[in-house]
């Protein structure tokens, strides 16, 4: 069996309406639930993703490990898409690789390596390319583009799962005929870095009821190829201590019946310090 790290991807789509979204995934649901991960979609083509704003601050707040992902057009110039996601993304805090997501009709392998190559030089880190066996390895000159193989890669490659999903199925972890592996990595003996291996995931199970509707909500599953240790290593994290569900119980000291009004105080004061620390240390701003 296979050792993998669970985590999804989003965007607006994880919402309540997608041109004018006012119910969003939860990530603190997400976290409690065991999502390790999460890439987060910024824009597509010229355009930024109507949910990214505040679900990039959600996301921030429940210190959740997360990246950018740019839906990458074939009929957009690859400067005007490149410059829209740096700009998307500039003020954004990310732990994860950012992403070019390749599956439009009509793209090929050299706006691809323009786009990569413009923000990595824009933003001093190399993405990693998101793509599909049936789409890329069917791109002109797919073998023999040796320049892919300074970026990782995350494939979407869907074993048939039926709806809801949760974490990693050990179908998942036991496959030995998925994911279809992509050229030119699997030529060099690279393999994936991230598995997409199903859109059937329980959305309202990991992110709350952000439809506002009784129809089931689908939610895109991933894996990392590697445990949890490896995936903090990779990427330079630290394990988050858990958050604490209740507050620390207070006793105040025993005084003395004699003992003055000034010194009750003092002891009242600690107690409230004490308690206002640990609501700062959930994430109370108050």
């Amino acid at each position: 069996m296979a050792n993998m790290t669970f985590g999804i991807d989003i965007s607006v789509w994880q919402s309540n309406d997608a041109g004018n979204p006012t119910y969003t995934f939860d990530p603190f649901i997400a976290k409690e639930k065991g999502v390790q991960f999460a890439f987060i979609r910024a824009s597509i083509g010229s355009s930024q993703d109507n949910a990214v704003d505040k679900v990039a601050a959600d996301f921030e707040r429940a210190n959740l490990p997360h990246g950018f992902y740019h839906f990458l057009r074939s009929d957009v110039s690859y400067i005007t898409q490149a410059d829209k996601f740096v700009s998307v993304i500039k003020d954004y805090d990310y732990q994860l690789p950012l992403v070019c997501d390749v599956e439009h009709a009509g793209l090929g392998l050299e706006i691809v390596k323009a786009w990569c190559g413009r923000v990595s030089s824009k933003l001093g880190v190399k993405p990693i390319i998101y793509t599909s066996p049936g789409f890329w390895n069917g791109l002109t000159g797919v073998d023999k583009a040796t320049w892919a193989l300074d970026y990782d890669y995350w494939v979407a490659h869907y074993l048939n799962l039926s709806y809801p999903v949760y974490d990693i199925p050990d179908a998942v972890k036991n496959s030995t005929t998925y994911p279809t592996p992509l050229k030119p990595w699997s030529l060099n003996n690279k393999s994936w870095t991230f598995w997409q291996f199903c859109a059937a995931g329980d959305g309202e199970f990991y992110g709350g009821d952000y439809a506002k509707h009784t129809d089931k909500t689908a939610l895109d599953m991933d894996a990392f190829n590697g445990t949890l240790a490896e995936f903090n290593a990779k990427f330079n994290l630290t394990e988050q201590p858990d958050i604490p569900t209740e507050p620390p119980v207070v006793t105040p000291p025993e005084l003395p019946d004699n003992t003055d009004i000034d010194a009750r105080i003092l002891s009242l004061q600690l107690d409230m310090l004490e308690l206002r620390s640990w609501a700062r240390g959930i994430g109370y701003k108050g």
